[in-house]
This record gives structure tokens, C-alpha cells and sequence, in this order.
């Protein structure tokens, strides 16, 4: 979530969270910077991509397999 931070009265400053992406899953507790290093390590690693993908700690709504695909 991108932010604003109000300075002095007459200055803002911008800053970009950084998120990470990982999996809701009890025994799979790798993060990662981004979704291509999640998904990759998941295609790698052979791990059950049928598990919501959170980002930050949230879900977004997707599976792994959603963005993988069959054609893994």
C-alpha cells in the first residue's frame, strides 16, 4: 500500500511498501519480495500450488495453481 506522510506543513514524503508474497499454508512458510520468486519456488520445489496466495499477510483472492496453470 503506497503512503503519504504530511512534514513540517509544507512538505510531503512518499514511500512505497514493500510487499512480500507467500503462501496460506501451515508448513510452507517461505516469503518472498515477488510473485514470480513465489511462483517460481513453488514450480521448483514441487509444493501444492492449490493454496491462496497472501500478500503482505493477506489473501488475494487467488491460488498459486490460478496463476500457474496446467501448462506448469
Amino acid at each position: 500500500m503506497d503512503k503519504f506522510f504530511r512534514v513540517e506543513n509544507y512538505c510531503y514524503i512518499y514511500t512505497m511498501e514493500k510487499s512480500t508474497f507467500s503462501l496460506d499454508c501451515g508448513y510452507y512458510t517461505k516469503s518472498f519480495a515477488t510473485l514470480n520468486e513465489l511462483l517460481d519456488d513453488i514450480v521448483m520445489s514441487g509444493q501444492d500450488p492449490n493454496h491462496e496466495i497472501l500478500r503482505n499477510g493477506r489473501p488475494t483472492g487467488e491460488t498459486a495453481w490460478d496463476l500457474i496453470g496446467p501448462g506448469a
